[in-house]
């Protein structure tokens, strides 16, 4: 089965559940469910499928169990649109010849259930909500709670997702920045895969990405690109900080963000973003994310680890209202005016 998914998703940081759930309630609920889901992910010894942005899993749900590959489409809506491939299997062996030929071909091509192995699992609960929004767009919302392992490290899962199932794109860009006000929640661009491979300690990098200091090629064709490549530079680095709290991604997120900055102040933010307030608020939360790193870059244990404390403050500005607005309104360029 061919499906694209149309998502968002924040990460959920001291949430404040029965708030959500209060929320959630001031729109129509068209019904509610709860699964118990596990995951096995599965890649060869040199992380063939990794290194194309490609997850290929069994999900064991209740007693089914189904296999299934996603990738990145190359396109403009690479922030939030997936494809995936999906088939129901007997148990957890792998049987890639499920997959249409022209996936095996192109996504796995000299891989099979031979060579592949399985690298780390997600355990967690979901709940699930499908809303109804101005009386035409389906969405559905799902809280996330569990834990992603391998055989030596492990991860918190907290997260809540939203997906277009049916209806306009601008209903779930209403929706998202609804939810950014929210305590606790922060949008999030990583999957529970790339934190797998994050905790097997086998990150992959972009080609030609070395440097992670290294700032992206620009296109200077199209203005709104060029935010999208500083944008998607910024969002990694910050995640990756957030997660594991290291100063090499803390240093390229501060040198995208000032990049970042330079563009937003050379140009007619109105015009660009329509109004959206959110845009200067960002250039003073730049600011102050500048002042905080040059107070707390000493503090770093055998400069490696940021201790907790300082750590925790780099959150809270990170889940400033501010900031997540504009990563809504970032999103908004690159997928609906682009």
């Amino acid at each position: 089965m061919d499906n694209t998914e149309i998502e968002l998703k924040f990460r959920a940081h001291k949430f404040n559940k029965k708030k959500f759930l209060s929320f959630l309630n001031e729109f129509p609920i068209l019904s509610d469910s709860i699964e118990n889901i596990q995951n096995t992910y599965f890649d060869t010894d040199e992380f063939l499928l990794g290194r194309q942005k490609a997850g290929l899993r069994i999900r064991k749900v209740n007693d089914e169990y189904i296999q299934t590959l996603k990738f990145i489409l190359p396109s403009d809506r690479e922030l939030i649109e997936r494809k995936e491939f999906n088939c129901k299997i007997d148990n957890l062996k792998l049987d890639l010849n499920l997959f249409p030929s022209g996936v095996r071909k192109n996504i796995l091509n000299g891989i099979s259930g031979v060579t592949c192995h399985p690298i780390f699992t997600t355990n967690f609960k979901r709940e699930y909500w499908l809303i109804l929004l101005n009386n035409k767009s389906k969405i559905e919302v799902a809280f996330d709670s569990g834990m992603v392992k391998t055989d030596k490290n492990q991860c918190p899962i907290s997260e809540v997702e939203i997906e277009l199932i049916d209806g306009d794109m601008e209903d779930l860009f209403f929706l998202a920045s609804k939810l950014a006000l929210l305590d606790g929640l922060r949008i999030d661009f990583s999957s529970k895969a790339s934190i797998g491979y994050q905790l097997s300690k086998h990150i992959i990098k972009k080609n030609n990405d070395d440097d992670p200091n290294k700032l992206p090629i620009i296109d200077y064709d199209s203005k709104y690109r060029v935010f999208k490549n500083y944008f998607i530079e910024m969002k990694r680095h910050e995640q990756t900080f957030l997660d594991f709290g290291n100063k090499k991604s803390l240093d390229a997120f501060i040198k995208t963000s000032q990049g970042l900055k330079k563009i937003l102040e050379s140009i007619d933010l109105d015009d660009l973003f329509e109004e959206k307030p959110c845009m200067k608020n960002f250039l003073s939360l730049i600011d102050n994310l500048n002042k905080l790193y040059e107070k707390t870059m000493f503090n770093f244990d055998n400069e490696e680890k940021l201790n907790e404390f300082d750590l925790i403050q780099f959150r809270d500005l990170f889940h400033t209202s501010d900031y997540l607005l504009f990563c809504l309104a970032m999103l908004e360029v690159n997928v609906i005016k682009d």
